[in-house]
């Protein structure tokens, strides 16, 4: 009942963010009272061993019990969230305020983020958030620098800054940026515009004495010196080596690559030893991803337990060499070796778990090791089991965002198969009389049996999360986790210790140690370099719907009971919806994507598929476009593994910036443009057609009409010359018709009304993203749009939609929603004779929906 009891809990907190309505009625007082309640009684029934005689009143209180739970969790877990996103950032402004850096910066160069506390005098509040540097830029376009340097720890900071609320783009499949704001606690962001050192004299001065007071008490003193100890050790391991390549280049011919090498191995003992990434480069993150062993980049269980094991050993071979000598030979009288021990071990675990950002896996074992000593200390009976669900459930209430973590679902998971597979091991141990080989193969025997099942088990997470798998994973991490976890993490540990508790010699035992760590990494990363073509081979991306997901985890769950309870081919029968995902599509779909500033269309019939521009290019060249960051993603959600065509209304960087990732992920039958240019639309084995008025071709029924450009129309604008496409559904009783006006203006709409006069739609989305010179007044009345929508990004510099533009839709009572206020829209007529409907994608998740009632106004929905 415990762990029933814990699983509910579990799937309660998992509902964060859905919104609920009814649930908000009840506080979470309300649930509680049953639930004691009803676990009092059956302990009582336990107790008094009624429970064959009340086995009714048993079953009854079990479910009451568990139901409670579960809305307990739920109504905890929306007021929690309620609580914090009331704390948010809610309007875009520039203020003037004083920050704390208290935390260690994240990411470098153009990537480099700072989490820090800002106090708003003006406003008298205080915020968590996360500074991004102002660029600079030449006359190229290239960044040249940044507005800040690197900020130091423990100090204040007189800073302007340009504070946003949380924001990113909303979408199926794709990255959600506000969650994960949401669950690192961030309530907004920030450019720096202008900073400057204060002192904390000077702060109190100012009159805020108890934002120092609260900044320097001494829980977070205390975690300032462990982030200051964190960065010495960035310091030492990166910035030190850096130094020394420098010099060793400009003294010798060194090759630049093997400079590259060197400082990314030292990155990697960085990451190993802290938990710290910031040395370690893109490259070696997705080769780490595609060999399927990105999961050994982070602070792990076993990490934390082998350096308090590594450190309790030693200080217990301390004790015994002074009993040796006479001293403290009652020690183990007065106090049981066990006990005595524990306290000493549950520091180091904890030092650990701390000293690496309390990162969730290390957070899991810190808690299973306090919930072991305590039994331990207590004689208490308690299953492993039981202690990861409990440690489950405490991560949870300490903090119930960690729910929106992959971490802890990767964490746990892979804890409860291990466990499982521990159990089957006790059952059918090896024989003390077996020769060393065969302990050997009983050893690689269990290693490979952990691989495969933990691969399996935690499918069809990493599907959901990652949107991707490598096969190759088991058989890479067959040789990667015995070698970095028995070797190269142990000596990381032995030099850390070295360098910061021997005197003297420490320095140079620590630089020898990582000396060896470098050696021996570098020929585990050529051993990689040559796996990586065979990795990139069997790196599968995912084109599996989310109920074809769910399908796949009842399946695994299945395989992974214990033998007798359920027939393991009955996992056959919930791998068979796999077949049948592409024919469970709606008559029509389509999907008017959140891509910021731009624009890109995803319309889905019941056999075809067709994409409407692909959104902005890279700002750099090493940056990813929209292609790679939302519609890849999304395509990949829905399962859709062919486009029939991309057809882009311009060359424009904002309508056609992603095609090329695109391409490359997604196989394209055809590409169709206004204009045909050599770096856009030229593509090995895709066709090109230049989109002209006249075209038209009709896909389960349902109609493409290209209304503009003129054929042989000469291009003087590449705006006025953007492909217009009318798609039109017709059944029995009515008529539907979705207008996309790519980014013509006012010549191309005075072309329309004139050679279309009965031209009418139902959805309207709106030419160049609602700029003034487009949608004018008299080409919105003709149209008498139901809906009017405007593919357009937050706070753009072009001032996106614009007053006059909102003003005209305003008069003539036109619905309208934008993409970056209500995210990705989506439109859809399930069957040919059914109506259509229309969703927005924030609506989805509390953290997502818009706070501004004009917005909802507009859209019809106040």
């Amino acid at each position: 009942m415990f762990r029933l009891i814990c699983l509910a809990w579990i799937a309660g907190i998992a509902t964060l963010g859905i919104p609920m309505g009814w649930l908000e009625r009840y506080y979470s007082l309300w649930w509680s009272l049953p639930c004691i309640i009803c676990c009092v009684l059956l302990i009582l029934l336990w107790r008094f061993d009624r429970t064959i005689q009340w086995r009714s009143l048993q079953r009854l209180a079990q479910f009451v019990c568990l139901s409670c739970t579960m809305f307990l969790a739920m109504s905890y877990a929306d007021q929690r969230l309620s609580m914090r996103l009331a704390d948010d950032v809610i309007e875009r402004q520039t203020v003037e305020g004083i920050v704390y850096i208290s935390q260690l910066s994240d990411g470098k160069l153009e990537n480099w983020r700072q989490p820090a506390q800002l106090l708003i005098p003006e406003q008298n509040r205080s915020l968590k958030i996360l500074l991004y540097p102002k660029r600079i830029y030449d006359a190229q376009g290239e960044v040249i620098g940044m507005s800040t340097d690197q900020m130091a720890l423990g100090q204040f900071y007189q800073m302007t800054l340009d504070i946003k609320p949380p924001h990113g783009y909303v979408n199926h499949g794709g990255f959600d940026q506000e969650k994960w704001l949401l669950q690192q606690g961030i309530q907004g962001t920030a450019t720096v515009l202008y900073s400057q050192p204060i002192s904390a004299s000077d702060v109190q001065a100012m009159g805020w004495y108890r934002f120092v007071v609260d900044q320097r008490g001494w829980l977070n003193d205390w975690r300032l010196q462990i982030e200051k100890l964190r960065l010495e050790f960035r310091q030492r391991l990166l910035h030190q080596s850096q130094d020394q390549n420098q010099t060793q280049s400009q003294s010798s011919n060194t090759d630049d690559s093997d400079i590259a090498r060197h400082s990314q191995e030292q990155g990697l003992l960085l990451g190993l030893l802290t938990g710290d990434r910031s040395g370690i480069d893109q490259a070696t993150t997705q080769r780490f991803q595609v060999l399927g062993i990105s999961h050994l980049l982070a602070i792990s269980g076993p990490h934390v337990l082998l350096l308090a094991a590594m450190l309790t050993w030693t200080v217990m071979k301390i004790i015994h060499l002074l009993m040796r000598v006479g001293r403290l030979e009652q020690l183990y009288l007065q106090i049981p070796r066990q006990l005595f021990y524990i306290p000493i071990f549950l520091s180091l675990v904890s030092f650990y778990v701390v000293f690496t950002g309390f990162e969730i896996p290390a957070l899991r074992t810190w808690l299973i090791a306090c919930i072991a000593s305590i039994c331990l200390w207590q004689r208490w009976q308690i299953s492993s089991l039981s202690m990861l669900l409990l440690a489950a459930v405490m991560v949870l209430i300490l903090d119930c965002f960690a729910i929106l973590s992959a971490a802890f679902w990767l964490s746990f998971v892979a804890s409860g198969i291990l466990l499982l597979i521990y159990r089957q091991v006790q059952q059918h141990e090896s024989h003390p009389e077996d020769t060393w080989v065969e302990h050997f193969k009983y050893a690689c025997a269990v290693l490979w049996q952990t691989q495969w099942r933990v691969f399996v088990a935690l499918l069809p997470i990493v599907l959901w999360q990652f949107q991707a798998v490598s096969l190759i994973s088991p058989f890479v991490n067959l040789v990667a986790i015995p070698f970095l976890s028995l070797i190269i993490v142990p000596l990381n540990i032995l030099a850390a210790f070295f360098w910061q508790v021997v005197p003297l010699i420490g320095e140079s035992l620590a630089g020898l140690l990582w000396a060896m760590c470098e050696v021996l990494l570098s020929i585990f990363q050529y051993v990689i370099k040559l796996v990586e073509p065979v990795a990139t081979a069997l790196y599968l991306p995912n084109f599996l719907t989310g109920l074809s997901l769910l399908c796949i985890s009842v399946a695994v769950a299945i395989l992974m009971l214990p033998k007798g309870l359920i027939a393991r081919y009955w996992a056959l029968f919930f791998l068979i919806p796999l077949f049948f995902q592409q024919s469970m599509n709606s008559y029509l779909n389509v999907d008017i994507l959140d891509v910021g500033q731009g624009q890109a269309i995803a319309i889905h019939t019941e056999n075809h598929h067709l994409l409407l521009d692909t959104g902005m290019g890279a700002w750099q060249a090493d940056q990813p476009t929209m292609g790679d960051r939302v519609i890849v993603p999304y395509l990949r959600d829905l399962g859709v593994r062919e486009l029939d065509e991309i057809l882009l209304s311009h060359l424009d960087l904002d309508h056609s910036g992603g095609t090329a990732a695109v391409v490359r992920e997604i196989a394209v039958q055809q590409l169709r443009s206004n204009v045909q240019d050599d770096d856009i639309t030229d593509f090995p084995n895709v066709p090109f057609v230049r989109c002209e008025r006249g075209q038209s071709w009709q896909w389960d029924g349902i109609l493409f009409d290209v209304l503009s450009p003129m054929q042989h129309d000469p291009i003087e604008s590449a705006n006025e010359s953007s492909c217009v496409v009318l798609l039109t559904t017709k059944n029995a009783t009515q008529t539907f018709k979705i207008l996309m006006m790519g980014d013509a203006g006012w010549l191309t709409e005075y072309q329309l009304l004139r050679d279309y006069p009965e031209l009418q739609v139902d959805v309207l989305v709106l030419g160049h993203h609602g700029s003034r010179h487009s949608s004018a007044y008299d080409f919105l009345k003709q149209l008498q749009p139901k809906l009017a929508v405007i593919s357009v990004g937050i706070d753009n510099r072009y001032g996106h939609p614009t007053p006059e533009t909102m003003a005209r839709l305003a008069a003539l009572h036109i619905p309208v929603i934008d993409t970056a206020q209500m995210g990705g829209i989506h439109i859809e007529q399930t069957q040919r004779d059914a109506p259509w409907t229309w969703q927005y994608r924030r609506a989805e998740r509390k953290w997502l929906q818009p706070n501004n009632g004009l917005v909802l106004q507009r859209a019809g929905l106040d």
